[in-house]
């Protein structure tokens, strides 16, 4: 399991787990011609292989019988053939790891485990020889493979330099390596046995129970209580209410398994499959606000007390504990879009704005979203990051698209475009100019930096982070730190936006275009930015 997630990594860009997956006659299409079997591949780069080891053997015996001297020619024919021969054993290694792989058991773990060990033996050769195989490989990487729809922009490919891939395979096959080691651990083998037993949730979920100590229907009870504490309903004795709490349970069971199901899979098939998971809690959103009027309205008859004008009033406990995750998973969905390279680089702006309308009103994810919001206005009034003028690509349609999962809930409100627009002209208008929007994105960034400092000094059971408080505690630094690189880049770029708009009225000199760089080394979602030069 962990290796398979590893090899989605290397892959995610572009390719799929299911891409993998064998159809009935063995094949793995997305690899392999139709036709063709993998064993089949498999053999011939090993024929291959063993005709290039006799001319290379021929090759040495011929000189060692002459006594000659070596020619140059001669010597580069040898590192050709010792060239070829590390980049077939290499792609064998690859192909058995891929091959061993869809089995997933012990005995083949080891058998991955020593193909990526011999994989790691051919990159130093594969690096040393680069310079005799010239290949022309500029063809095999064409930005349109990532274009969903005609309209749509093709997302942007990542390019890496030859010193970069090869440390990147090293590094790989270095971790994947350790990671089929771990199946011979005892740990290793109590998870696996804990996975497996527990398959039950999905089949019996009503029984069953998470790492064997809580039920679901006691997840779903604590986690009502820390977010709004109906107690008067959970501990009530009146069958009635009992019966309607219960039956609210076994509604949101299946819900529950549900997301616990599609968190097994990877971040790009999660996306996908939370659009239909969210439409229905929507639904169970709707069935919790009756039931909270049920609950209100019968709690109140069998009391028997006087009742005050605040107690008459509905309190919407159980659908705003819904409608607060089905919040969390909007943001999750948003965000997985930025992760993922989705969202493209001149999306970015209506993607914050939209991120900043769904995040708590005292947040410092929403204050931050606010702050790249200014950014990238300033960065369109330079006209850097601008839209795409392409014939076929329209900023509105795009937006709806981004956004149609709105258009399918009952709330939040889906948001139109001519709204968007309007609350982004206004802020990019000729009254305000690009150091200004600039100033608001670092107030933005200095509200969000002590909202952070003041969160970071209360103690774990205040933020109820017990399990995972030094995450909690390195997830603050990373937005600390990027909320200080953003404010010192913004002081940068707007002296060299100062300096392009002096070049830019004076005709005679010719400028570089600029460009926004991303990076998301400390956060997912929230990058630094950095202007560049183009060529």
């Amino acid at each position: 399991m962990l290796i398979h997630l590893y090899l989605i990594k290397l892959f995610n860009n572009n390719i799929k787990e299911e891409d993998f997956v064998r159809d009935s006659n063995g094949t793995i299409h997305n690899y392999f011609l139709g036709n063709i079997q993998d064993s089949e591949v498999i053999n011939n780069l090993q024929q291959t292989e063993e005709e290039l080891i006799i001319r290379l053997k021929n090759q040495k015996n011929k000189n060692s019988l002459t006594k000659v001297p070596l020619q140059d020619d001669f010597c580069k024919e040898i590192d050709v053939i010792n060239a070829l021969l590390s980049r077939i054993r290499f792609r064998r290694a690859f192909l058995n790891i891929l091959i061993n792989f869809i089995q997933s058991n012990k005995k083949n773990m080891n058998k991955i485990k020593k193909a990526l060990t011999f994989a790691l033996t051919q990159i130093p050769i594969m690096k040393n020889t680069e310079s005799l195989i010239k290949a022309d490989i500029t063809d095999f990487f064409n930005e349109n493979i990532n274009r969903k729809l005609y309209y749509q922009m093709p997302r942007v490919t990542i390019k890496y330099t030859t010193e970069e891939t090869y440390n990147y395979y090293t590094s790989f096959f270095k971790e994947a390596a350790y990671l089929c080691s771990l199946t011979n651990e005892i740990s290793y083998r109590a998870l696996i046995s804990i996975i497996f037993e527990n398959n039950s949730i999905v089949t019996n979920p009503k029984e069953s129970k998470i790492l064997k100590r809580m039920s679901i229907v006691d997840l779903i009870k604590e986690w009502l209580i820390s977010f709004c504490d109906p107690i008067m309903y959970m501990d009530s004795k009146d069958s009635d209410i009992k019966d309607m709490m219960n039956a609210f349970y076994d509604r949101c069971i299946n819900s529950v398994v549900d997301c616990i199901r599609i968190y097994g899979y990877n971040r790009s098939r999660i996306r996908r499959l939370l659009v239909q998971f969210i439409i229905e809690w929507d639904k169970l959103q709707e069935e919790s606000e009756m039931l909270d009027n049920k609950l209100h309205n019968y709690y109140l008859l069998a009391s028997k007390k006087e009742i005050n004008d605040n107690e008459n009033q509905t309190q919407y406990y159980i659908s705003s504990w819904v409608y607060h995750i089905k919040l969390l998973y909007l943001e999750e969905y948003l965000s997985l879009g930025i992760e993922l390279d989705i969202i493209m680089k001149h999306e970015l702006l209506y993607t914050y704005w939209y991120l900043h309308y769904l995040y708590d009103n005292i947040s410092a994810y929403k204050l931050i979203s606010n702050a790249f919001v200014f950014m990238l206005i300033a960065f369109r009034k330079a006209e850097i990051c601008k839209n795409p003028a392409c014939e076929f690509d329209k900023e509105n349609i795009r937006f709806y698209h981004r956004f149609k999962i709105f258009t399918e809930i009952n709330n939040p409100a889906f948001v139109p475009y001519e709204i968007y627009i309007k609350n982004i002209e206004t802020i990019q208008s000729d009254e305000n100019s690009i150091k200004n929007c600039f100033s608001y994105a670092i107030a933005e960034f200095d509200k969000a930096k002590e909202y952070l400092i003041s969160i970071k000094q209360f103690q774990d059971n205040v933020t109820q982070t017990q399990c995972y408080h030094e995450f909690f505690i390195k997830n603050i630094d990373n937005l600390l730190t990027i909320i200080h690189k953003n404010i010192e880049n913004i002081n940068i770029m707007t002296k060299k936006i100062a300096i392009m708009k002096i070049k830019n009225n004076n005709q005679n000199i010719n400028t570089r275009k600029l460009n926004i760089k991303l990076n998301f080394e400390f956060n997912k979602i929230f990058p630094i930015i950095e202007i560049i030069e183009l060529d």
